[in-house]
């Protein structure tokens, strides 16, 4: 055994902890003398699960020569020269031992601590179990209709641990346990002075708690619960400006497929003040971590207008929440979970992540490295490791918690057994699987690691400006990018509407195949929608227009006959005060857009209302039964010949069992299942069970539409059948928002049973207020202009030519400045290498493998707009990265 500091820190006889350091990943080169502070000599005993470990990997039948010269021919020179020719057990372990510390000592120089959690396996049957929240039964009409109830794989009993080590078979010690709680998801900040940390003590929601390192007894609380709401907070991550994002389920939704309370991201400064949410998703939000360029990569969970099974990519934003934008995987029906993404350090974006499906437990998958340069949506960027394989190979379904160090190993929680009661270990492995065991215990699981090292990373600019109530968005040419194609011809496209979704309460009420609460029919608009207005798109393509703030909002293009050409199928929610500039239409972040003169639509305008619609909410009972009534019922009742009934007849959906709706728990119109039906095709609607991908533009939707090609011929029994301007338009746009039945969610309920969810929505509006005046107090006392911050809303504006900040590794110079009058960058390179230039949605503008050292000059796009850039240099022994304003 190996002597632990006193008796109180020594853990269970079963627990044996191993530590790795942490390198400099970016700088390429070999440990220092300093790093051989960690001992390498071979320890009198080596505790036999690492033997066995080392067996079983090795495969050891008995015979030792073979292995032992196998491993030797693996390492360096240094470290090969240490093992001797033989066959013997002890020589066996001799060559494990040198071949570990070979393989641990490249990581040691930076960090002699390693930061990780001892608690229950988490996850449960599907995504949002692990946020524990009370038992909550739901009684409607005297019968239970739904729970949401306590996490159902609870286990209680945890601990922080630290791991130590003077060689590379460390002592550990405790920073924080809990025996009848769970403590988890811990976050070094980046002096390595304070660790914050998700706190269960009973079973009864997450709060987060911050400790300074050497003094655990400093720990405090940092988030809380209102009066009379109980809420989950957890997954803390540090900023470099100092705030802390976290994930919360203080949006009080329901995801609406699974019934499961919903998680989004919400930010807080180092004391818990100015508490706000950044992010408006539909479902889970996952893993917020920072990187190397100062933004947030994080994972969500959605669906709109698609199958909630495929859609669940990595997206990236600024500190302040806002430039939130796809990373990758956002259009990719496989795979189709990146819950655990974390980038790679040096490596410009590339992430390692484990992959696995909506419906298992998200906390263990396959493990995976992507390459987004090598497409944003293509599964050729999705490398399955450890061992390298084919994509479409068997799974091994037993990674989680990964923890990159540099493009080959990481740490990572694992376990050989695919059982579901199987204990985690932590390892150091490689994309082969080659690995050593770090730490285990025979009683629970060991996980999330996290280096407890000081670390850097450039501060971004914060653009978000709580004065405001509003955001601007503009395009420079709607012809443009992967969501259009050469069908879409110039002067097609007339205006683009703006659609804003709502988000259903939980616990949802009545449901059917996947949508609780719904709004439509089976494979219908899964969420409520509300047009927000419409703007025209000018003859060069260009359209800028004003919208609300902190509201998910998704665009569609619509052609001058008033139908859709094309729908976003996921939204965008951008923060008070942002300016947020798209070149096109779902374009190509990999490829640089194409110059383009001065756009007609420069100034963003107020959105034209969409007629007379009360708050642009589409009930049909309200919107578009009247039109049949008026033109229609005369003739289209129940007996008609074509079979067509479009009466407004309102039926109460449990003694209408058609379509899968037996359980809706609300009323509808007769009209609208008769034309909704599928066997009918008289209306062609996106799918809530399409795949992730695009489609195709002008595919489907109104003017694909039976009803609608047969109202505008005018013929035969039609012949005095007109509709007026706006009543055409009506049933083109609720056939394109994929012909919801009610507006909000509580249209077509009982009336109790619209109170009851009402009720619900207190909640909200309880935490909505809460999060008012934490806004109020944050911009009375300077918002990001505050001392806190440096000022650095500003940032952009006031520091002309020079960077903001320059982050270089290696030792070696690298300097870039941006030109005004030529508008071009200039860089002085250290040597040979590749250079990037990206701006903040992460489009890559210009790329280029500058052949050696010297000064470069390029213009990456002819009409750069003002704005803040990233410009990237990699090269020998040197990675660098500089965030440029631009006039």
């Amino acid at each position: 055994m190996f002597p632990f500091e006193n008796k109180e820190e020594l853990l269970c006889s079963a627990l044996f902890i191993s530590l790795l350091a942490f390198p400099n990943v970016a700088s390429g080169k070999a440990p220092s003398g300093d790093a051989l502070l960690i001992d390498t000599a071979m320890p009198a005993s080596i505790p036999t699960e690492i033997i066995a470990d080392w067996r079983k990997k090795d495969n050891v039948a008995g015979e030792y020569s073979a292995i032992i010269e196998e491993i030797k021919s693996g390492l360096p020179a240094q470290w090969a020269s240490k093992i001797d020719t033989g066959s013997t057990e002890a020589l066996y372990l001799k060559a494990c031992h040198w071949r570990r510390v070979a393989r641990l000592q490249p990581f040691s120089r930076e960090i002699k601590k390693l930061l990780c959690g001892r608690h229950y396996n988490e996850g449960g049957a599907s995504t949002g179990y692990l946020e524990d929240m009370n038992d909550d039964v739901v009684m409607l009409d005297g019968v239970r209709k739904t729970t949401v109830s306590k996490g159902s794989r609870y286990k209680a009993g945890a601990a922080l641990l630290v791991l130590d080590f003077d060689d590379y078979y460390p002592s550990a010690k405790i920073l924080l346990e809990d025996k009848t709680g769970v403590l988890r998801d811990p976050c070094v900040s980046f002096d390595a002075k304070k660790v914050a940390i998700a706190w269960s003590k009973d079973n009864n929601g997450y709060h987060i708690f911050e400790m300074e390192v050497e003094t655990p007894d400093s720990i405090r609380q940092l988030t809380f619960d209102l009066p009379n709401l109980t809420v989950s907070d957890y997954e803390p991550c540090y900023l470099p400006n100092g705030d802390i994002v976290f994930n919360s389920s203080r949006c009080f939704q329901d995801d609406g497929f699974l019934n499961n309370v919903v998680s989004n991201l919400y930010i807080m400064n180092r004391d818990g003040k100015y508490m706000r949410r950044i992010c408006y998703d539909q479902a889970q939000n996952f893993h917020p971590t920072v990187m190397s360029n100062g933004k947030i990569m994080f994972s969500r969970w959605e669906f709109n207008d698609r199958h909630p099974g495929y859609a669940f990519g990595v997206f990236t934003m600024n500190p302040d929440g806002t430039g939130q934008n796809e990373h990758f995987g956002n259009q990719l029906t496989y795979p189709n979970t990146f819950p655990n993404a974390r980038e790679i350090p040096g490596s410009g974006g590339e992430f390692l992540s484990i992959v696995g499906h909506i419906m298992w437990p998200v906390y263990q998958g396959d493990l995976v490295i992507v390459n987004p340069t090598k497409g944003r949506n293509a599964i050729e960027a999705v490398q399955l490791i450890a061992p390298k394989r084919d994509i479409y190979s068997d799974p091994i379904k037993n990674f989680q918690d990964p923890y990159p160090l540099n493009e080959t190993w990481f740490l990572i929680s694992y376990t050989d057994n695919p059982s579901t009661t199987a204990k985690y270990r932590l390892y150091l492995m490689d994309v082969d699987g080659n690995r050593e065991l770090l730490a285990w215990d025979a009683n629970q699981s060991i996980s999330q690691p996290i280096p407890l090292c000081e670390k850097k990373a450039p501060a971004l600019a914060c653009q978000a400006d709580y004065s405001k109530t509003t955001a601007e968005v503009t395009m420079a040419n709607a012809y443009y990018g992967m969501a259009l194609d050469s069908t879409v011809k110039p002067g097609t496209i007339k205006k683009i509407r703006v659609i804003a979704l709502e988000y259903r309460m939980y616990p949802a009420m009545g449901g059917f195949a996947g949508a609780f609460t719904p709004v439509a029919r089976l494979e219908a608009s899964h969420e409520a929608k509300r047009i927000i207005g419409e703007m025209k798109v000018e003859s060069d393509g260009s359209a800028a227009f004003i919208v609300p703030a902190q509201t998910p909002l998704y665009v569609q293009l619509i052609d001058t006959s008033g139908c859709m050409i094309q729908s976003m199928r996921s939204w965008m929610t951008l923060l008070p005060g942002e300016k947020f500039d798209c070149f096109g239409c779902h374009e190509d972040k990999n490829v640089s857009p194409p110059p383009v003169g001065t756009r007609i639509a420069r100034t963003p305008k107020a959105l034209e209302p969409f007629y007379d619609i009360a708050d642009g909410y589409f009930h049909y009972s309200a919107v578009i039964q009247p039109i049949f009534d008026a033109l229609c019922v005369s003739c289209h009742v129940d007996g008609h010949e074509s079979g067509l009934d479009l009466s407004g007849e309102i039926i109460w959906t449990n003694d209408y069992a058609k379509g899968g709706n037996s359980r809706a728990e609300r009323f509808w119109c007769k009209s609208y299942f008769n034309l909704t039906d599928p066997a009918k095709k008289l209306v062609s609607y996106i799918s809530a069970n399409s795949f992730a991908e695009g489609l195709k533009p002008d595919s489907v939707g109104s003017k694909h539409s039976r009803l609608i090609a047969k109202l505008r011929e005018r013929s035969g029994a039609m012949i005095n059948v007109g509709l007026f301007e706006d009543e055409m338009a009506k049933l083109c746009a609720w056939i394109d928002l994929s012909v919801p039945h009610g507006g909000k969610y509580t249209d077509d309920m009982k009336p109790e049973h619209a109170e009851f969810y009402e009720n619900r929505l207190l909640l909200r509006k309880q935490e909505e207020a809460f999060e008012a005046q934490n806004i109020a107090e944050f911009v009375k006392n300077g918002g990001y202009n505050a001392k806190e911050y440096g000022g650095t809303f500003s940032a952009s504006v006031n520091q002309g030519t020079m960077p903001l900040n320059r982050v270089a590794y290696g030792g070696q110079n690298f300097q870039v400045r941006f030109l005004h009058g030529s508008r071009r960058f200039v860089m002085q390179l250290p040597s040979a290498g590749n250079v990037e230039i990206i701006d903040l949605k992460g489009r890559r503008l210009f790329h280029i493998n500058a052949r050696g050292r010297g000064m470069l000059q390029c213009s990456p796009v002819n009409s750069l707009p003002s704005g803040l850039y990233i410009v990237k240099f990699r090269g020998k022994n040197c990675i660098a990265e500089s965030v440029m304003p631009v006039m």
